[in-house]
C-alpha cells in the first residue's frame, strides 16, 4: 500500500473519530445525562453490586445519578430512592465521599431532577430494606426476565423457589 493511501486512510479515520465524538457529546447533552464517569462498585459487607447511570465528581465528592426514562412524578418513587441509596452506599464503601445523589426523570413531555441527601437515616433504611428482602420467606411471583440474569438476588430467589417446590411436594 502506498504511503499516500495510508495517510489518506489515517486522515479519514481521524475525521470519523472526531465526527463520532461530536455526535456523542450532542446526543448526551440532548438526553439530559450529566457528564461523569461510570463506576462499578460492589460491597463485600452487603453482598451488593451496581453501577449508577452516571457519577459526577465535584470538589472531592462523588454524586451518583440514576436516570429514569419516564414522565416525572411529583416526588421520587421510594424504590428509586432505595436504588440510589444503594449506589451511594456502594460508592461510600469503596472509598468515595458521598453526601447526596440525583434521580433524573426524563419523560417525553417533561424532565425533573431530585437531589436526595444521603445521610445515616437513608443509609439505615436501605440496609433494612436489603435485609428484609434477603429474609423473605416467600417471594413475589417470578417473572422470567433478562433482568433476572443480572440480579444480585438471583441466587436467593432460586433457593426460595426450590424450597417452595419442596414444601408443596413438587418434583425438584
Amino acid at each position: 500500500m502506498s504511503p499516500v493511501l495510508l495517510i489518506l486512510l489515517s486522515a479519514l479515520l481521524i475525521a470519523t473519530a472526531v465526527v463520532l465524538k461530536i455526535h456523542s457529546r450532542k446526543a448526551r447533552e440532548k438526553s439530559g445525562i450529566p457528564e461523569g464517569e461510570l463506576i462499578h462498585a460492589d460491597s463485600k459487607l452487603m453482598m451488593l453490586a451496581g453501577k449508577p447511570d452516571a457519577v459526577i465528581m465535584r470538589d472531592g465528592e462523588c454524586i451518583p445519578v440514576e436516570i429514569k426514562v419516564r414522565e416525572p412524578p411529583k416526588s421520587p418513587y421510594e424504590s428509586h430512592i432505595m436504588q440510589l441509596a444503594a449506589y451511594c452506599f456502594l460508592l461510600e464503601e469503596n472509598g468515595y465521599k458521598v453526601t447526596r445523589g440525583i434521580i433524573l426523570y426524563r419523560g417525553k413531555k417533561a424532565r425533573r431532577e431530585f437531589v436526595i441527601d444521603y445521610d445515616t437515616e437513608l443509609k439505615a433504611k436501605m440496609i433494612l430494606a436489603v435485609e428484609d428482602i434477603r429474609n423473605l420467606k416467600s417471594r413475589p411471583p417470578r417473572i422470567l426476565d433478562i433482568k433476572c440474569d443480572f440480579c444480585s438476588l438471583k441466587k436467593q430467589c432460586e433457593e426460595l423457589e426450590k424450597r417452595e417446590k419442596t414444601e408443596r411436594g413438587d418434583a425438584a
